[in-house]
């Protein structure tokens, strides 16, 4: 199946300080994230991860959209 759009279709991502948050608004997004983000804490239905990991992640989603 493809998906199509940006991540912020999937995720709602906000930064707090040094924490990025992504909340999955899809189920794909969920199980994307549990394939492909080693560690992570969740934050109230987000998960939790440093600011300097964000951009990796958001450019690994990123591929998926342009395949």
């Amino acid at each position: 199946m493809k998906y199509k759009g940006t991540i912020q279709d999937y995720f709602n991502i906000k930064q707090s300080g040094s924490i990025v948050l992504f909340k999955p608004e899809t189920e794909f997004a969920k199980e994307w994230w549990e394939e492909n983000v080693e560690e992570s804490q969740t934050i109230g239905g987000a998960y939790a991860v440093e600011h300097r990991y964000a951009d990796e992640i958001i450019e690994g989603f990123t591929e998926v959209l342009q395949t």
